[in-house]
C-alpha cells in the first residue's frame, strides 16, 4: 500500500498546478475581453469599483478551476486502492490528456464568448442556445464567414500543446522511499478545504451568486467579471427551467371545472360568454378599464417590505416602535396574505402577475408582458421608478424591470452614489436611507406624477442593523415566549430587532411625510413580501397567521371617505394592490385585474377571500365559493399567459 500511495503528494502538486493554468487561460480570455470592450477611462476613473470586479472575476475563475479539478482528485484517490501496480504512470496520462482537453474546450468557449459579446453587447445569455436551431449548414456557412475560424483553431492547437506539456511536467513523480501518512492525511485534507472553498467561492455567509456580477453603476465593469463557463451554466439553468405547458383538457381536470366556460362563470359570476377567440375572451376576463375622475392624479407609493410579518405587529408597542399612532391613523388590512411566499416570487407577482415563478429568470423577462403593473401608470402619464437598496442584478430585477417600462431604476449602487454616507450591509443599503430617498422623491415637483416601487432589504438574514439604531429592549424572557419557536432566546432576539429596526424606520419615514406637502397628494400602499421566517410556532399562534402579512394604506385627505375604515376587515392578498389603487390613479387604460377593490364600499366584507398559493382564507361561510373562485382565477390566468408566451416564442422564431 506504500507503493501505491507515496506520490500522492505530488499529484496533489500537479492538480494545484493544473487548476493555475487553467486561472491563466481564463484569465488570458478576459484580458482579451478588457482590450477590446472596456474603455480605458472608464478603468481608471472607478480604481476601486475596478478592483472588486477584478477580485470578484478571480473568484469566478477559481471556481471554474476546482470544478475542472473534481474528476481527476476522485481518479487519484480511487486508483490506488484498485489493486494495479501501474497506476502512477495511468494517472499521470490520464491528467495530461484530461487537462488539454480542458483547456481547449474553455479556450473555444471564451472565444464563443468573445463573439457573443461583439455581437449581442451580452455574455452567453438564453439567447445562445437559439443557434442551434438554425439550419446546421447554414450556421456554420455563417461562422465561417463572420470569424477567423483558422486562426481560431490554430490558437486552440497552440493552446492545448502548451497545456499538454506544462500538465506533463507538473505531474513527474518525485521518487521517495518513504511515506508519512500523518503528513500525507494533512495534505488531503488541506487539497480538500482548499477545492471546498472555491468551489463555494466565498468564506462569507453566502457563496458565489450571480449578485456578484455586479459591482458599479457602470456595466464595462461588470462585464469583465464573469467568465464564459459561468454563463453557459447560467444560461443553461434558465432554458432548463422551461415553463411547463399543459393542454387546456389537463387544466380543466387539474382544477375540477368541466369546461371553461363554468370556469369563466365562476370568476366573472357569469358576466362573460367564451368566444371563438380564445384569448381575447381571456383579456376580457382577467383585465378591467379604468378611469378616474380625480382631476390631479396622485403619486403612487408601493411598498413592499422584507419579511414585514403581521403576527408580530400584533405583539405590542415593543414591535411596532412608533407604528401603531400612524396605524390608528389610517387603513390596515389585517387579514391579508401575500400570494407568494418569498422575495422574488412576490416582486415579479406584484410586477407581472404571472402564474408561473422565476419568470424573471427565463427570457421572458426581455419582452414587456401586457399584466406589467408600470403599463397602466404609464398609459396614465405617470413616471415609473424602482427602488431598493439591495443589487439590482439580484435576479435579473434591473433587467426584467427595465423592460417592464419601469423608467427609471435605482439600487444599492444608485443609493450609494446619491447618497455617500448611506451604511449598507450585505443585502443592501440600510432601510433608513432607502426611505429617505424615496421621501425625497415624493417631495420634489415633478412635471408628471410619480409611481414609485421600493423593496425593503434590512430585515433579512444575516439580519444586521446599522450600530447607531436605538430601539427599545426586549423584557426579559420575551423571546421565550411560547409564540416562539425553540431556535434559541439568541437568535429570536436578532430577528425580532431587525423587525424593530424596520418599523421605527418606517415610523419615522412616516412622520416625515405627513408633515410634508407630499403628503396633500400621495397614495401609501404598504405590505409584506411574506411572512418572517422561523421563529415562529403556527401550532400555537394558528395557521391563520402562515402567510400573513399587513396592508398599510394612506390616502390623502381630498380621497378619502368616511366608510374606507370599515372595510379594513375584509380578507384580501397581493392580487388586489392593483385594483384597489386603479380607482384613484388610472386615466382611461386598461389593466390586468385580478382581486378586488379593497376600499370598494359595495363590495361586502362577508365576500371577501385571500388568497396564497398555499392556502385560500375567507370567512367559514364564503370559504368554499372563495376556493372555487380562487381556483378559476389561476385557471384561466395559466390559460392566458401559456398563449402569451406561446405568442413570444413564435415571434422569436420569425
Amino acid at each position: 500500500m506504500v507503493f501505491r500511495i507515496k506520490n500522492i503528494t505530488s499529484f496533489l502538486k500537479g492538480l494545484l498546478w493544473s487548476s493555475l493554468i487553467v486561472i491563466a487561460t481564463l484569465a488570458l480570455f478576459r484580458t482579451i475581453f478588457i482590450m477590446q470592450n472596456v474603455p480605458m477611462d472608464v478603468m481608471s476613473s472607478q480604481p476601486s469599483a475596478l478592483l472588486k470586479a477584478l477580485y470578484n472575476a478571480l473568484r469566478f475563475d477559481l471556481q471554474v478551476a476546482a470544478y475542472c479539478a473534481l474528476l481527476p482528485t476522485v481518479v487519484m484517490l480511487i486508483l490506488p486502492f484498485i489493486g494495479s501496480t501501474c497506476w502512477q504512470k495511468g494517472l499521470k496520462s490520464f491528467c495530461t490528456w484530461y487537462y488539454m482537453v480542458v483547456i481547449i474546450l474553455l479556450s473555444l468557449l471564451s472565444s464563443i464568448d468573445l463573439g457573443y459579446f461583439a455581437n449581442f453587447n451580452s455574455h452567453i445569455s438564453i439567447t445562445f442556445f437559439d443557434f442551434f436551431d438554425e439550419e446546421p449548414l447554414s450556421l456554420i456557412q455563417t461562422i465561417w464567414d463572420d470569424y477567423p475560424v483558422i486562426w481560431i483553431a490554430l490558437g486552440l492547437f497552440v493552446l492545448g500543446f502548451l497545456a499538454k506539456r506544462l500538465a506533463n511536467k507538473a505531474y513527474t513523480q518525485e521518487k521517495t522511499p518513504h511515506t508519512n501518512a500523518k503528513k500525507l492525511s494533512l495534505e488531503v485534507l488541506a487539497y480538500s478545504a482548499i477545492l471546498v472553498l472555491c468551489l463555494r467561492g466565498s468564506v462569507g455567509p453566502y457563496p458565489l451568486q450571480v449578485e456578484d456580477l455586479i459591482v458599479s453603476t457602470d456595466e464595462h465593469i461588470n462585464d469583465l467579471i464573469p467568465n464564459a463557463p459561468y454563463m453557459l451554466k447560467k444560461a443553461f439553468k434558465e432554458k432548463s427551467m422551461a415553463f411547463e405547458t399543459k393542454p387546456t383538457e389537463e387544466l380543466l381536470r387539474e382544477y375540477k371545472f368541466q369546461n371553461l366556460q363554468e370556469a369563466i362563470n365562476t370568476f366573472t359570476d357569469s358576466k362573460v360568454k367564451l368566444s371563438t377567440d380564445t384569448i381575447a375572451t381571456l383579456r376580457q376576463v382577467l383585465f378591467a378599464h379604468a378611469n378616474a375622475p380625480v382631476q390631479r392624479q396622485p403619486n403612487v407609493l408601493i411598498l413592499c417590505c422584507e419579511s414585514w410579518s403581521n403576527y408580530l405587529m400584533h405583539l405590542g408597542a415593543i414591535m411596532q416602535c412608533g407604528m401603531q399612532k400612524h396605524m390608528a391613523e389610517d387603513i390596515v388590512f389585517d387579514n391579508y396574505q401575500s400570494v407568494r411566499n418569498g422575495t422574488i416570487a412576490t416582486i415579479e407577482n406584484i410586477t407581472v402577475s404571472t402564474p408561473f415563478q422565476r419568470v424573471f429568470r427565463s427570457g421572458y423577462r426581455l419582452h414587456c408582458l401586457p399584466s406589467s403593473i408600470a403599463l397602466p401608470f404609464v398609459n396614465s402619464g405617470y413616471t415609473c421608478e424602482f427602488l431598493s437598496g439591495m443589487d439590482l442584478g439580484w435576479e435579473n430585477c434591473g433587467q426584467a424591470l427595465t423592460n417592464q417600462k419601469f423608467t427609471k431604476l435605482t439600487g444599492k449602487y444608485e443609493l450609494l452614489k446619491e447618497n455617500p454616507r448611506a451604511e449598507y450591509n450585505g443585502i443592501g443599503v440600510y432601510d433608513e436611507y432607502m426611505l429617505q430617498a424615496i421621501l425625497q422623491r415624493l417631495n420634489q415637483k415633478a412635471k408628471h406624477p410619480q409611481m414609485i416601487m421600493g423593496m425593503t432589504t434590512t430585515n433579512h438574514p444575516p439580519l444586521e442593523i446599522p450600530s447607531h439604531a436605538k430601539l427599545p429592549e426586549l423584557p426579559k424572557g420575551f423571546c421565550s415566549k411560547q409564540c416562539f419557536n425553540k431556535v434559541g432566546d439568541d437568535v429570536v432576539a436578532k430577528y425580532l430587532r431587525a423587525y424593530q429596526y424596520f418599523n421605527s424606520c418606517l415610523a419615522n419615514f412616516l412622520d416625515e411625510f405627513k408633515k410634508s406637502e407630499a403628503a396633500k397628494n400621495t397614495i401609501l400602499v404598504i405590505t409584506g413580501d411574506h411572512n418572517v421566517r422561523a421563529i415562529l410556532n403556527y401550532n400555537v399562534i394558528g395557521k391563520r397567521w402562515q402567510n400573513s402579512v399587513p396592508l398599510y394604506i394612506y390616502l390623502p385627505p381630498s380621497l378619502r371617505e368616511k366608510d374606507y375604515p370599515l372595510h379594513s376587515q375584509k380578507w384580501g392578498c397581493h392580487y388586489d394592490l392593483v385594483a384597489t389603487i386603479a380607482p384613484f390613479a388610472f386615466k382611461n387604460t386598461d389593466y390586468m385585474k385580478l382581486g378586488n377593490n379593497l376600499l370598494d364600499i359595495n363590495s361586502p366584507v362577508k365576500q371577501s377571500y385571500s388568497y396564497n398559493e398555499d392556502q385560500v382564507r375567507a370567512q367559514e361561510a364564503f370559504l368554499p365559493t372563495a376556493k372555487r373562485k380562487a381556483a378559476a382565477r389561476e385557471l384561466l390566468l395559466r390559460l392566458y399567459f401559456q398563449k402569451v408566451f406561446n405568442e413570444i416564442d413564435n415571434k422569436k422564431i420569425k
